[in-house]
């Protein structure tokens, strides 16, 4: 069970196999219960919320995620003989022959996202379709350092370990927010920014849900996360830098960074890692680890 103090309270019903079959979960006093039923080869096939079908996943015999269905809507996806993701939905995804994710464009809009990385595979820049340009430094042990936004700094981190980021920096290079770390590796316990002390309150998977002023128990951020860890809600976009499990989310690209590796969270299987990394990840939900 998760219980927290300050607005929200959660509890997991395992199956046989250990994976969550049902949540219920509390935050600033609405409760709903979500169900997870999964196939023989342990994928997530059904979310449900307070009894109504929310989604149902298909895969091929390979793993890979076919389809989405969505009350009436379905999204299809369709993949080489390396298993690489070439569509999905009215999207359409370029891979490298190294593996690296190197755009994804929107048919229906004919948007393109574009991805550049180093010889080492961490991303450098992005391209996204509206023009904005993100570049990232990257130090000399695979620490993002500095975000760029058009050529000019806006954000920047130290750190102490590759999972865990010490200070957050304005860009300028002024510290604006501390992290201390306490129960887990990979997502601080306390944040401390503006003259005051917040908590981050957290999920199973070490994603934050709530942070909360620690003097006057204020909820200064609400996150909420579908079952591939999409950001569903976000009351104070870019208040804190943690997003699901507890890596970097970036809002621009809508990334999330875990060490080294880059994720693309939501109902469509986008990492923009290479396949050998992200085979573990690909199609790992919150529903289907039950502890960190």
């Amino acid at each position: 069970m998760d219980r927290g103090d300050c607005g929200r309270e959660a509890s997991y019903a395992p199956d046989a196999l250990g994976r969550i079959e049902q949540r219920t979960e509390t935050v600033l006093g609405e409760t709903h219960v979500y169900g997870y039923d999964y196939d023989l080869a342990g994928r997530l096939t059904d979310v449900t919320r307070d009894g109504v079908l929310v989604a149902h996943y298909d895969y091929d015999a390979n793993g890979n995620r076919l389809a989405r269905t969505s009350g009436a809507a379905t999204e299809s996806g369709t993949y080489d003989d390396q298993d690489r993701l070439l569509t999905y939905g009215t999207r359409t995804y370029v891979t490298s022959p190294a593996g690296d994710r190197t755009s994804v464009t929107d048919t229906a809009t004919s948007a393109t996202t574009t991805f550049t990385y180093d010889p080492g595979g961490n991303l450098r820049h992005v391209d996204l379709p509206d023009g904005m340009d993100i570049d990232y430094l990257v130090d000399g042990e695979g620490h993002r350092v500095w975000k760029q936004r058009n050529g000019v700094n806006v954000q920047g981190f130290l750190y102490r370990s590759a999972l865990q980021p010490v200070a957050e920096l304005d860009g300028a290079g002024a510290v604006v927010a501390r992290f201390v770390y306490a129960q887990r590796r990979n997502v601080p316990d306390l944040v401390i920014k503006g003259g005051a002390t917040y908590r981050i309150l957290t999920d199973h998977l070490g994603s934050p849900r709530l942070v909360v002023d620690a003097a006057s128990g204020q909820v200064a951020q609400r996150l909420d996360y579908d079952e591939w860890g999409n950001v569903t809600l976000d009351t104070n976009p870019g208040f804190q830098p943690f997003g699901f499990a507890g890596g970097l989310y970036d809002r621009d690209t809508r990334l999330v960074r875990f060490g080294g590796l880059e994720r693309a969270c939501g109902a469509a299987p986008r990492s923009v890692v290479p396949p050998a990394k992200s085979s573990t990840l690909r199609h790992r939900s919150t529903a289907e680890k039950s502890r960190r």
